[in-house]
Order: structure tokens, then C-alpha cells, then sequence
């Protein structure tokens, strides 16, 4: 019974330490990664970015996308339903391959957009409805009107505003049409846009993980922009899985030594009162394979009976800090959790370690001199 308390005791804080970082820290941190918005490094203020930065921007380490926006802070135009009972303003963002917003599908074409969720309740869209994306300029041709398909739906979660995703070549034709140049691929004429490349006013930067963050919000400020990220939040909760990891595992070492050594006295407490009769056993030709089998027979039952009685007490002290934490309301009620395969770990290395004292202790046994064990009074 002392050897089922000592291991119970020494295991717990190990399993209660696992499962605060399986079920408090690790959904933190599948939720930053499941979330696109916290890759973002959103560039503050106005400036004339040229193509050839843009093209140094996208070789920065950590980059996952990127995408340069318009000469203007914001492109507008109005999106309705076919029957043009609503009208909703939208802002027109350019996206292309590999956007982390749009989640892994492919991008707008020509005539497609994605919607966000705001604008499609709005207007009652829904994927593969078509609606007219329309605006006005003050030079003939004065109106353009475009009939796109609703290529899907972002979610709320992502874009709150109501945004249209459109491909690039087709925000920056709108742009073109509103400053009164021609745009020949929309079949609008006009003065032709002068010769010379395009200037942005602004880009949608988008790190390549979240442990990318930080790095690429300083490699974007050495180059003197001014930038808004979550770099903040993310380092809190990649130091707190660190934390959680590095506790785990010194509490892991540190309980693992004392559970071996208080295994190892309970076993010499127990075998002790036994000491003249394994003697004689040794002295009749006891072999070595039936003193292990008698000593991992004990070793066994008190695995079993730590088993029983460790499950038990992980229930209970979870179960305790799930009601704490539920009515602090962290994270909408914390979890100290660990599945059946991460218990069923946690039991076969309890039972590696057992077995191998149970091992060590019979070696002990056998090797000691019978009539030496005779003499004395313990192992």
C-alpha cells in the first residue's frame, strides 16, 4: 500500500502538469494556428511602395504571402442583390494564389469574387449567385458595371467589414476606371493611363507561420515601415507551451527518480522479513528467473493497484481545477485534459520504469551471497 501511495504521489503532479498543457496551452495554440487573421502585418500610413520593393518584400524571411494593394489607402464600390433591392458599400481588396484568408481554395478569376460574410447577409448571397459590383466616375464613359459570381463566402471569424475579394488585374482595372484612364480589358475607354509603372500605396503582408511573426514585423521595421501585428499575443502563448513543456518534462525527471527510489525501499522493506527464506531458496538452486518472477509479481500488483488509484486522483484533481477555472472564466472554462492514447503513454512509461527496478532489485537478490543474506538483515 506504501509503494501504491509513493508512486501515486510522485506520478500525479506529472500527469496534472501534461494535462494542463494538453488541455489549456495546446488549444491556444491551435487556435492562433487556425486562425489566419494573426499571420497579418498590417503596414500603417500612406506611402508610394515601387515594384522593385515590393519584389525585396516578398524575399524577406518569414513571408508567407503577399500581395500589394492599390495607389489608393481604400478602393470602394457598390454591391447589391440582382434586383437591386439592397446596396451595400464594399471595399475591394485584390487577392491571388495562396491567400491565408481564402483558406486554401483557388483564387477570384476574372469574373468571380469572394464575399464576406457581412456583405452576403446583407444582400442575401450565396455561393454561385451572381450580383452587379458597380461604381461612377465624372468622365464618359461615367458608369461601370461588372456581373460577378460569388466564388464562396469568408467567414465572419475572418473579415468582419464588408470586403470583396477580387483578382488583382481586376481591382486595379476599377481603380483605373475611377481616375478616368481606359481600361481596355473591361472595355472602357478613355485616357490612356501613363506610361511607367505602377506605384502602391499600400500591401497585404501575411507572415508564413505564427513563430514567423515576430521575425518578419522586425525585418519590416529595419526597413522603416510601421507596422501593427499580434507578435505580442503570439510570444505570450508560445512562452507559456515552452514553459508548459520544459515543467512537464522537469517534473517528469525529477518524480521519475523519486518514485524509483521510494519504489526500491518498499520493495526492500517488503523482502526483508522474507530475507532467510529466499536464502535458502538460492541455496537449494533457486535460478535467477525464479527470483525475477517472484519479485515482478509484486512489482505488478502494485503497478495495477497505482493505476487504479492514479486514474482516480487525475480525475478528481482535474475535475477540481475544471470547476476553478469555469468560474473565473478562463478561456471559456479551462480544461485539464489528456486523451486515452496520452494516458495509455503515461502508463506504459510507469510500467517501463517499475519493471526495470523490479529487475534490477531480483538481480540484487540473486547475486547476493545466500549465507551472507543469512547474516544480515536486509538486501
Amino acid at each position: 500500500m506504501l509503494a501504491v501511495l509513493a508512486l501515486s504521489a510522485c506520478t500525479l503532479p506529472v500527469l496534472i502538469s501534461w494535462g494542463l498543457k494538453t488541455g489549456y496551452v495546446d488549444p491556444m495554440i491551435d487556435a492562433l494556428r487556425g486562425n489566419p487573421t494573426v499571420l497579418e502585418v498590417r503596414l500603417r500610413g500612406d506611402r508610394a511602395i515601387e515594384p522593385q520593393e515590393i519584389a525585396t518584400l516578398g524575399n524577406l524571411p518569414g513571408i508567407g504571402y503577399l500581395e500589394p494593394t492599390t495607389r489608393s489607402l481604400s478602393l470602394r464600390a457598390f454591391a447589391s442583390n440582382l434586383d437591386r433591392s439592397r446596396e451595400e458599400t464594399a471595399t475591394l481588396v485584390p487577392s491571388s494564389e495562396g491567400d491565408p484568408l481564402l483558406d486554401g481554395v483557388p483564387p477570384p478569376n476574372h469574373e468571380q469574387a469572394y464575399v464576406s460574410a457581412r456583405l452576403a447577409r446583407q444582400l442575401e448571397l450565396r455561393p454561385g449567385d451572381t450580383f452587379p459590383l458597380y461604381t461612377s466616375r465624372s468622365t464618359a464613359p461615367y458608369d461601370l458595371e461588372l456581373l460577378l459570381e460569388v466564388a464562396g463566402i469568408i467567414p465572419v471569424e475572418v473579415v468582419s467589414a464588408r470586403k470583396v475579394f477580387l483578382a488583382p488585374a481586376l481591382t486595379y482595372g476599377i481603380e483605373d476606371f475611377l481616375e478616368g484612364y481606359e481600361v481596355p480589358g473591361l472595355g472602357v475607354s478613355g485616357t490612356p493611363r501613363p506610361v511607367g509603372q505602377r506605384t502602391f500605396a499600400n500591401a497585404r503582408v501575411f507572415a508564413d507561420g505564427i513563430e514567423m511573426v515576430a521575425p518578419l514585423q522586425t525585418a519590416l521595421e529595419e526597413r522603416g515601415y510601421y507596422v501593427d501585428t499580434n507578435a505580442a499575443s503570439i510570444s505570450f502563448v508560445l512562452s507559456m507551451s515552452r514553459a508548459a513543456t520544459f515543467l512537464t518534462g522537469f517534473f517528469g525527471v525529477i518524480l521519475a527518480i523519486g518514485s524509483a527510489f521510494c519504489l526500491w525501499s518498499c520493495l526492500n522493506m517488503s523482502f526483508t522479513p522474507q530475507r532467510r527464506h529466499i536464502a535458502l531458496f538460492l541455496l537449494m538452486g533457486g535460478q535467477l528467473k525464479d527470483v525475477i518472477g517472484y519479485v515482478l509479481v509484486q512489482v505488478i500488483g502494485v503497478y495495477i493497484s497505482t493505476i487504479f488509484t492514479l486514474t482516480l486522483a487525475f480525475l478528481s484533481v482535474s475535475t477540481l481545477l475544471d470547476r476553478i477555472w469555469s468560474q473565473v472564466d478562463l478561456i471559456n472554462g479551462g480544461d485539464t485534459h489528456l486523451s486515452i492514447q496520452q494516458l495509455f503513454v503515461a502508463f506504459f512509461l510507469l510500467l517501463g520504469m517499475v519493471s526495470l527496478i523490479g529487475l534490477f532489485f531480483s538481480f540484487k537478490v540473486f547475486c547476493k551471497f545466500p549465507a551472507s543474506v543469512l547474516r544480515n538483515e536486509s538486501f
